[in-house]
């Protein structure tokens, strides 16, 4: 194993959050603080810990994340509102649609079967007369008028 794979650069310091302190940017927090002190070398992971004056660097450098971390939270919590509301509008329109879409839902009216009473009389003369059919013959006429009539009454509408 190489001790590049393993540690971090010591001008480079990775943080978990993405950002990188340099030496470069610890240099300018330790000139920014009242005492200015120059900085040891130390390990690549010991040096911003047990620097002097780290200490106020490491405190400004999370004031600085802090407020960054607070602003970005009141951008969420507002965007959050801003989703709330357009949630809301969204459903109310939703609801909507679908009340209008159940309302104007076209359904077929049930409609009376043509020539039902015919047909029964001609099925019951049936039954009663199965040895003679031919005696059934009025009622099959009559259930055939009605049938053509019928036909012709949906033919026309």
């Amino acid at each position: 194993m190489g001790a590049s794979q393993g540690k971090p650069k010591e001008e480079e310091l990775p943080r978990s959050d993405g950002v990188q302190i340099t030496k470069k940017l610890l240099d300018q927090l330790h000139t920014k603080t009242p005492q200015s002190h120059p900085q040891q070398s130390a390990p690549a992971g010991e040096a911003a810990e047990h620097a002097p004056g780290s200490g106020d660097a490491d405190l400004q450098e999370r004031l600085a994340q802090d407020s960054v971390l607070q602003c970005a939270l009141a951008v969420s919590q507002r965007v959050g509102r801003l989703l709330l509301k357009a949630e809301a509008g969204e459903l109310a329109l939703v609801d909507q649609l679908a009340g209008e879409l159940l309302q104007n839902e076209h359904s077929v009216p049930a409609r009376e079967v043509p020539c039902e009473s015919e047909r029964g009389k001609c099925m019951q003369c049936y039954m009663q007369h199965a040895q003679e059919p031919l005696r059934c013959a009025s009622a099959v006429d009559a259930y055939i008028k009605c049938s053509q009539r019928a036909s012709e009454a949906c033919a026309s509408s």
